[in-house]
């Protein structure tokens, strides 16, 4: 007999199933209980040491014996003459197979019953400015989005992000349980801050559970200022212990700062870098000549440099560079065009993240920063890719970087990846526009139209008027043949701000119309919006004419057009190979080495080493 055939009649094989499904099982009852009774974590890893440790035991322990009738016997005892053959098989086979229709069982109900929010989730509140002064409210705004980043560095806790937490700031209507709801969260953190002009602070945080309303904890600080961070770190610690969150480590805890560089360092986040970029970056640099080694303050810097530099926000380039800069001491030329502006504010922008990150390696918005620099002005994949896998490493859960890493998936044809890293951002983040846009953008990438008109209309809900979404929208209806709607949709992208719908609104406009009056067969009505868009705008966006001209089917010009995106070095080039309206140009014998040109050719983007994967 074979050893092979000798350890199936000794029910080893048997033996070694079932330990494993029964210690799986110990391990999820374990799981759950443990935390409830306050156990130390260590314990749980004891468990699985020791559970390890048995498996084999029990196939030593499965040779050496077998179940019989009188009880457990050595398997040289048996008389096989007298006794049932593999009667122990049997048993183990019976218990193998209840225990897996009680796995069965849980799974199908985990994924049939109504979902409920995980246990270990939470949505920080903006606490309530309860100070004298109302100025101080970005006071209370900075507490309240630290506490939120310091939850949010615990693995095992799911943390609403800032965007959809903060979008209930001033709707004393919605009841924790609504909130609870509609951002799909068990507990609220929520509280008050009264900042004294004595130096003293009064912070109340209150937890509470969202279905029932329930407070699980609540304390009262009164410290003095200077204290600040402190009080962060048992904040954050209490919640996690009432929470029962099992650590890997310690309760993340929050950075020391000199207080009035931490100060100034707040105000500039509550206005970086959508609301006002250039007085945030002000801010930033007040805080930096009191604490030039004040890191979160140089990745801020990063931050809102790349945000102007993306919009192309002319005057305020020209105001923000004129001041002493990171990268450089010599004088701006001051009659230069939007491309020279746009091209010192990405070095300046690179400067100040890699001061960032010399003086605390760990900060992952300057990783991300230098991954979207490398991705689109340096048009340079594999190195945004190091920097973006670092940002997430430290921060698996940050919607922000789950954005940009999902937009480098898709340049990287990952379009299915950047899809499930979005929708795994929504979770996190749902009501925020941004991560929403970024979800419908890839749907369109993806060509399924419907979700992407779709997730633009969520955008639409979210957002008063965003920018660009009616042009979007229409763009996904030309695609998918509804050229009237599409044009209707186009029409609505407008500013009731003359100033504001020229530089910001036009452009999207323009796109969209040239395209669908091509559908509809208007030519000189699409002939008229492409001049128009050429004339006004040919210089920032040669890659947005390009693909208009692709889509018309007009292939020499549309290389013509992409070679000077290439000589401008246009950001957008950075999509051109999940584009739709280039479907036109995949055959033409230009395309491959025009792609291979840009470093952009389908080989060159496979040998990027890119490991994303989705966060727990």
């Amino acid at each position: 007999m074979s050893l092979f055939d000798e350890l199936k009649r000794r029910n080893v094989f048997r033996a070694g199933i079932a330990y494993a499904v029964i210690a799986w099982l110990i391990l999820q009852v374990a799981d759950v209980v443990l935390p409830i009774l306050g156990s130390p974590d260590w314990l749980f890893r004891g468990l699985l040491l020791l559970l390890a440790i048995g498996f084999p035991v029990a196939l030593v322990i499965a040779w050496i014996f077998e179940l019989t009738p009188a009880g457990l016997k050595r398997e040289t005892e048996i008389d096989r003459s007298k006794s049932p053959p593999n009667d122990m098989g049997r048993h183990i086979d019976f218990a193998i197979i209840a225990i897996l229709v009680v796995l069965v069982g849980y799974f199908a109900y985990d994924k049939l019953a109504p979902s409920a929010a995980a246990d270990k989730s939470i949505a920080v509140l903006p606490f309530v400015n309860m100070s004298r002064d109302p100025d101080q409210e970005y006071f209370a705004d900075g507490l309240s989005e630290e506490l939120l980043n310091l939850l949010a560095k615990v693995p095992a806790l799911r943390v609403i992000a800032r965007t959809s937490s903060f979008s209930y700031k001033g709707k004393d209507e919605a009841t924790i349980a609504d909130i609870g709801s509609e951002l799909n969260v068990a507990h609220v953190l929520e509280g008050s801050v009264r900042r004294d002009t004595g130096g003293t602070v009064r912070i109340t945080a209150q937890l509470i559970r969202a279905d029932n309303q329930s407070h699980l904890w609540s304390e009262t600080y009164e410290r003095e200022l200077r204290d600040i961070f402190a009080i962060q770190d048992e904040i954050a610690a209490s919640v996690v212990n009432e929470l029962k969150v099992r650590l890997l480590g310690d309760v993340p805890t929050a950075r020391q700062a000199d207080l009035e560089a931490y100060s100034l360092y707040l105000q500039a986040r509550e206005l970086s870098p959508e609301i006002d970029p250039e007085r945030a970056i002000g801010l930033y640099r007040q805080a930096l000549a009191i604490d030039a080694n004040y890191a979160p303050a140089w990745s801020g810097l990063a931050e809102n440099f790349i945000y102007l530099a993306e919009k192309v926000r002319l005057e305020s380039l020209r105001k923000v560079l004129a001041v002493s800069r990171c990268h450089s001491d010599a004088p701006l030329e001051n009659d230069a065009d939007s491309s020279y502006y746009v091209d010192e504010a990405f070095k300046e922008a690179r400067c100040a993240a890699n001061k960032a990150l010399k003086i605390d390696a760990d900060q992952a918005i300057a990783s991300v920063s230098l991954g979207r620099i490398a991705m689109v002005r340096d048009s340079n994949f594999a190195v945004a890719a190091k920097h973006m896998e670092r940002a997430l490493e430290l921060e698996p859960a940050n919607a922000q970087i789950l954005r940009q890493v999902a937009i480098l998936s898709a340049n990287l044809q990952r379009v299915d990846e950047a899809v499930a890293l979005l929708e795994h951002a929504v979770a996190r983040d749902p009501i925020s526009p941004s991560v929403h846009n970024n979800l419908a953008l890839n749907y369109y990438y993806a060509r399924e139209w419907d979700k992407s008109v779709a997730t633009y209309r969520t955008v639409m809900n979210l957002s008063p008027n965003p920018v660009g979404v009616q042009s979007w929208i229409g763009l996904a209806l030309v695609f998918d043949s509804q050229a009237e709607e599409a044009l209707a949709e186009i029409k609505l992208e407008r500013h009731p701000d003359k100033e504001k719908d020229h530089n910001e609104r036009r452009p999207w406009r323009l796109i969209a119309e040239a395209m669908a009056y091509h559908a509809l067969g208007r030519a000189v009505a699409s002939d008229d919006s492409l001049e128009q868009l050429i004339d006004g705008y040919g210089d920032e966006w040669g890659f947005s004419v390009a693909y208009v001209l692709a889509y018309r089917g007009e292939a020499d010009r549309a290389f013509e057009w992409l070679a000077k995106a290439r000589d401008n070095n246009d950001s957008g080039l950075s999509e051109i190979a999940v584009e739709p309206a280039f479907d036109n140009l995949k055959s033409d014998p230009r395309w491959l080495p025009f792609l291979e040109s840009i470093d952009k050719g389908p080989g060159q983007l496979g040998a990027i080493e890119f490991s994303v994967s989705l966060p727990d």
